[in-house]
């Protein structure tokens, strides 16, 4: 049996700065116990948590991502998207252009979520599962908001969060 078929790979989503405590939970209490529950039955768990896994001279060529939507298409069905308090980070429309991977494979509608202004939070989960035409095994976890902000990005991260929460 080929070994990919026994890993379970899992795309973690959510704003870097906001959500580092809930991130290093999952990373350090949660998968280290679905591994050994794993690993009983000859199959791995592999958490993508890419807070680190994104070099400098990645982000400044404009791989940022088309490292997160690859890793989220190696991952599916498998996601857990995290929101907390900020929206996150709004590539430019210039970010799309410096890399011909991005436009080439997900050019049209990555270039329509840039000019709308969403995240790339949002647009991982977008891409990964709210889009998604197959099925997909997603857990949103969504945090309170600790102030009531009316700022452009807090319309914005409560609105994605009022979407996630009228899914199924």
């Amino acid at each position: 049996m080929d070994n990919r078929s026994r890993q379970i790979r899992i795309f973690i989503s959510s704003t870097f700065q906001d959500m580092h405590e809930e991130r290093d939970y999952l990373v350090k209490k949660v998968f280290p116990q679905l591994q050994l529950e794993a690993a009983k039955r000859d199959v791995s768990i592999v958490p993508l948590d890419l807070r680190w896994g994104i070099t400098e001279e990645e982000s400044k060529t404009g791989k940022v991502l088309q490292i997160c939507l690859e890793e989220i298409e190696r991952s599916k069905p498998f996601f857990i998207g995290l929101l907390g308090d900020r929206y996150g980070w709004c590539p430019s429309v210039e970010e799309l252009e410096k890399n011909a991977i991005l436009q080439e494979r997900w050019g049209d509608w990555l270039k329509q979520d840039i000019q709308k202004g969403l995240s790339v939070t949002e647009i991982e989960m977008q891409y990964g599962v709210l889009r998604s035409s197959t099925e997909i095994n997603a857990f949103f976890y969504i945090k309170q908001p600790e102030v009531d902000d009316n700022s452009i990005d807090a319309i914005k991260l409560k609105k994605l969060k009022t979407y996630i929460r009228n899914q199924k």
